[in-house]
C-alpha cells in the first residue's frame, strides 16, 4: 500500500500533496498505559480469587471467577497456559494448578 500512496502522491499537484501530508501528520490516539495494564491486572485478580484455601486453582474455579469479573471473552485454558509459560502457575493435578510466585 505504501508504494501506491507514493505513486499517487508523486502524481498529485503540489497543493494536494501538502494537504495529504498535513492529514498524514495527524497522530493516531496512543493507548494509555492503564488500557494495557488493566486486562493483565484483571486476569491476575481472577487467578488470585479463583485460588482455594489450600492454594489450588482449578479450571472450574477460574471459569467462575472470570464470569464474576465480566471477562467473558477470556479463555480459561489460554489464561492458565500463559500463567504456566510465565512461571506463575505449576500443574498439580489433572485440572489443578498452584502458585509458584
Amino acid at each position: 500500500m505504501e508504494l501506491a500512496e507514493a505513486v499517487a502522491s508523486a502524481n498529485a499537484p503540489k497543493e494536494i500533496q501538502k494537504e495529504l501530508m498535513s492529514r498524514k501528520k495527524v497522530t493516531k490516539p496512543q493507548l494509555d498505559s492503564s488500557d494495557v495494564v488493566a486486562p493483565t491486572s484483571m486476569m491476575r485478580r481472577a487467578l488470585k480469587s479463583a485460588t482455594s484455601e489450600d492454594g489450588l486453582i482449578t479450571m472450574a474455579s477460574l471459569g467462575k471467577e472470570l464470569d464474576v469479573l465480566g471477562l467473558h471473552d477470556a479463555s480459561v485454558e489460554y489464561l492458565i497456559g500463559m500463567a504456566e509459560a510465565d512461571g506463575i502457575l505449576v500443574r498439580e493435578g489433572n485440572e489443578s494448578w498452584s502458585w509458584l510466585q
